[in-house]
């Protein structure tokens, strides 16, 4: 207390003004102009105390405080001044000055760190260009957001007293906004969301804002908005894609017409190729079905919908406990059995909420086709024939079934991978080309009877059927081949070959035979008619030598053909006119043939040739009796019609004699003609017209060669 007391003791101290000699224009100059520094001093702090508070976001806020008890400190100063000139409290006055003191070092001391900040601080002029390029960032910003598509909105949040969120005012809209609301700027800046928003969907919007908020989380959805009145704000739209990102103070919202692109996903659904259903996880509801696959499932439109996905088997415990995708037999409505290839997921719909995503696609057909080409595989692997595939280019083997093992010799697993050309002879490799060039054209080889090469080295005599592997577009890719083991079938032909060769001899031995005995009879017959005397004896001894030569000429062009069964008619015509000839030297007759292309078996020659002998005979005998010997003329002509072969010997002589009947005739001859034209089966028929025409019809198969 008496350190205290001291402080307000005057004992022994005298009071200031008498250094002044109490002259009062002295005093009261010191009283007035400490005053006044007094009451500029205590003024001060407050100017600055207001500024701070009014500018909470001004930097170095302690340099107030400190610079305020500073001012205060050395207002307090002059103030003792004007008291000590009365009352000698100079141990007060001291404190305060060193109060003072203590205030103004500290205040520079804090200073002096300071200085680098302070001097960092932006100028007027730069914060000037700084506030420039803000309104340039502003500008573009407010040009961006007018010229989007999407509504774009700021909104602040509003709260209660108590700090909870109560609403949203907007703050910020851009032309796409106010066309979506059709409202104009003034009806939506600085109203709430409640004012502006229709009232069926003002609470669900205001839940996700709040939530955003308080998360402090960007937040994006699909909204699906209810049939609303039309006049009414978004009565157009159907589908909003809306993101929500927090801003100091508030929420920047851009929303975004999609129900065009929902409506074509939604079209895309119902007209997919696949069936496509859409089952609520939480009931097992169908929400969704498409036409396609209502059909599968034998339903009709809507049907499935109202039903539960338990009883189609397709809840979701039964696809959790599948995986995806799996192949499963199914139902239909009307109680046939198809199966299906299911892929399910799960997925958040904006309206359903967690669904399953079920996408079906029908396989009945692909199970039948796998039945079918099971049953052909097993036919393949059970058949004695060898079926192989090759690639169509590089002719690597690609299958290889059990025929192919027992013909070639080789495992499938020897033979899969490697070239077919491995069982192709080199003196066949040609050949194999030709074939493989043909299929590549799209063109079958359907039998082709060649050799192959057994595992043993040994030749296989084979019969081959290729045919063109395609894809679904047409393009050839490989060959499968067909080989059927023709060995034993090759030996037995070689065997009949050689047993035909033999007979041939044989039969060519008997032909030479009979030629050479009818022409030991021709012989007989002419040395016999030397020595008649008779002419109508002689002329049945000629007749009859040369009916045996036309018969003879018969068996030798036989068995010096290729064929020992049939003779070529021109050539036989030929021979027996150059015969007859000879056998009446003393008539030059130019003769004609026209008998091309037409052979004749044997059963068929011999009457043939013995017809044709006794009308030529009987031209060169009776036409050309009272002819000249250069004018005579004998025509043979020999042609095909359909199923019957005619034969027409014409001449230029006198011609038949009136009243002639060739049936009746008694001439050996003529009967002769009549009874072998009966045998071939033919018609026989004589007119007179420029000379003599002989016509003889009978029916005949054609033997010409290809």
């Amino acid at each position: 207390m008496n350190e205290v007391g001291a402080l307000f003791s005057h004992d022994g101290f005298m009071p200031h003004g008498h250094c002044y000699l109490w002259q009062p224009a002295l005093v009261w100059l010191h009283v007035i102009s400490d005053s006044l520094i007094t009451l500029a001093y205590f003024s001060i702090p407050l100017v600055l105390l207001y500024f701070v508070r009014r500018r909470p976001d001004v930097p170095f806020r302690w340099v107030f405080v400190a610079f305020g008890t500073f001012i205060i400190s050395c207002g307090l100063t002059h103030v003792m001044e004007i008291w000590t000139l009365w009352v000698p409290h100079y141990w007060i006055s001291g404190a305060i000055k060193a109060l003072t003191a203590l205030a103004s070092v500290l205040t520079a001391v804090g200073l002096l760190p300071m200085v680098p900040q302070a001097l960092a601080l932006r100028s007027p002029k730069e914060l000037e260009r700084s506030n420039a390029e803000l309104r340039k960032v502003e500008a573009r910003f407010r040009s961006a957001i007018e010229g989007m598509i999407d509504a774009f909105f700021l909104l602040e949040t509003v709260r209660d007293p108590a700090g909870k969120i109560i609403d949203f005012k907007v703050i910020e809209v851009n032309q796409a906004t106010l066309l979506r609301m059709k409202l104009e700027r003034g009806q939506m800046l600085g109203k709430l969301i409640s004012q502006v928003t229709p009232p069926i969907l003002y609470p669900a919007i205001f839940e996700r804002y709040v939530k955003v908020v308080e998360s402090q989380q960007p937040h994006s959805e699909e909204l699906r908005l209810p049939k609303l009145e039309d006049g009414q704000p978004l009565s157009n739209i159907r589908w909003l894609h809306q993101e929500v990102v927090p801003q100091p103070g508030g929420l920047a919202v851009t929303s975004r017409d999609i129900t065009a692109r929902r409506s074509a996903e939604e079209f895309m659904l119902r007209n997919m190729s696949e069936g496509v259903g859409l089952i609520r996880a939480s009931d097992d509801q169908i929400v969704f079905t498409n036409s396609r696959l209502d059909s599968m499932l034998g339903y009709g439109p809507g049907q499935l919908e109202q039903l539960s996905a338990k009883e189609i088997g397709m809840d979701g415990a039964h696809l959790r406990a599948q995986p995806s995708p799996y192949e499963s037999e199914q139902r239909t409505k009307d109680g046939r059995t198809i199966w299906l290839r299911i892929n399910t997921s799960q997925l958040q719909h904006p309206e359903y909420g967690q669904v399953w995503l079920v996408t079906c696609s029908d396989l009945s057909q692909r199970r039948a086709d796998e039945v079918v080409n099971a049953r052909l595989a097993s036919i393949v692997e059970s058949t004695h024939d060898a079926i192989t595939s090759e690639t169509l280019g590089s002719g690597i083997i690609e299958t290889w079934n059990r025929g192919a093992e027992l013909l070639y010799g080789y495992r499938s697993s020897e033979m899969i991978g490697q070239p077919a050309a491995k069982l192709v002879p080199p003196e066949l490799a040609e050949e194999e080309r030709g074939v493989l060039e043909k299929v590549a054209r799209g063109e079958r080889v359907d039998v082709l009877d060649t050799v192959r090469v057994h595992q043993s080295g040994r030749r296989l005599d084979v019969s081959l059927n290729a045919s063109p592997i395609a894809k679904p577009g047409g393009e050839i890719v490989g060959v499968s081949t067909i080989a059927r083991d023709i060995s034993e079938r090759k030996r037995q032909e070689r065997l009949l070959q050689d047993s035909l060769r033999e007979k041939g001899v044989l039969l060519a031995e008997v032909h030479h035979r009979v030629k050479n005995n009818l022409q030991v009879v021709s012989s007989l017959l002419k040395l016999h008619a030397e020595r008649i005397q008779d002419p109508i004896a002689l002329g049945v001894f000629q007749n009859a030598q040369s009916r045996v030569q036309a018969i003879a000429l018969i068996h030798e062009m036989l068995y010096q053909s290729r064929d020992l069964g049939a003779v070529w008619v021109s050539d036989y015509a030929q021979s027996l006119l150059q015969a007859l000839a000879q056998t009446h030297p003393d008539l030059p007759v130019r003769y004609q043939i026209d008998a091309s292309g037409v052979l004749l078996p044997m059963d068929h020659a011999v009457p043939f040739g013995l017809i044709l002998n006794e009308l030529v005979t009987n031209s060169l005998k009776h036409a050309f009796t009272e002819l000249a010997d250069t004018g005579a003329e004998v025509k043979v002509t020999v042609r095909l019609n359909d199923t019957e072969l005619e034969l027409v010997v014409t001449d230029n002589g006198r011609g038949f004699p009136s009243g002639f009947e060739p049936s009746k005739s008694p001439r050996l001859g003529m009967h002769l003609i009549h009874s072998l034209t009966r045998q071939l089966g033919g018609k026989l028929g004589f007119r007179s017209h420029q000379g003599s025409e002989a016509r003889l019809t009978f029916p005949y198969a054609d033997r010409r060669a290809p």
